[in-house]
């Protein structure tokens, strides 16, 4: 298990942590019960309980707020662990030799042991805000195989530290961008009605460029802690 996973979802969603071994214990059961169907059940299986987690603690009325929840999170996962239980369903349910080029390159072709699986799962770096790391990936990386099976380890600290300044400019633009336009005194303004549509264009446009900014500076630092952790490009 990767605990310094575990330990950041604790950090940032507390007990709604318990959200992510339920997926997973289902999805890793639905893999090692079914081969043949196991892609379709886990689908299936993991929206269905994403939608209802999503009604369950009224995701969108916190967001509105202003706070946060592990939805986000889920997303991820949800992503995550339908990809590797349809990678090891086409790989047991399709000749090698029928497999296309995308199938081949992500073929999950046995039963992840549990301990691997869950590490996978928590992985830190791409944990809370993604991007969703296909297993075989993560496999590949962890022993050092395909393109991460050469001597020797790049050098990662340089592209980090631009990745990570190239991140305070989304940070910047959101904090200074969110001072001046927000809900309030745009959409939601008493006066919304009295200004002209090009007016109205720009200010939403601005908004909403200002309110990305939080989730650009999170993908960057994201990217970064891949880097770092040599699973990412290192330039």
């Amino acid at each position: 298990m990767n605990t310094s996973g575990v330990a950041l979802s604790l950090f940032a969603f507390g007990s709604s942590t318990y959200t992510c071994a339920v997926l997973g214990v289902f999805s890793y059961a639905a893999m090692a019960i079914d081969r043949k169907r196991c892609g379709y059940v886990v689908f299936a299986g993991s929206f269905a309980y994403l939608i209802y987690f999503h009604a369950f603690s009224a995701s969108g009325e916190a967001w509105k707020a202003g706070n946060i929840d592990i939805t986000g999170l889920l997303m991820v996962l949800t992503l995550k662990v339908t990809a590797c239980a349809l990678n090891y369903q086409d790989s047991g349910t399709i000749p090698s030799a029928e497999l296309n080029d995308f199938q081949r390159r992500r073929a999950v072709t046995r039963l992840p042991g549990a301990l691997e699986y869950a590490g996978w799962l928590m992985f830190p770096c791409t944990l809370v805000v993604g991007p969703a790391i296909e297993f075989r990936d993560y496999h590949d990386w962890l022993h050092k195989k395909g393109v991460w099976g050469g001597k020797g380890c790049p050098r990662v600290w340089g592209r980090c530290l631009v990745l990570v300044l190239y991140s305070q400019v989304f940070a910047a633009v959101h904090m200074i961008v969110m001072q001046y336009y927000t809900l309030g005194n745009t959409y939601l303004g008493t006066d919304w009605n009295d200004k002209g549509v090009l007016l109205k264009f720009w200010e939403l446009h601005i908004l909403g460029q200002g309110s990305r900014g939080k989730y650009f500076f999170c993908w960057v630092w994201a990217e970064a802690a891949c880097v770092a952790s040599g699973i990412g490009f290192s330039g």
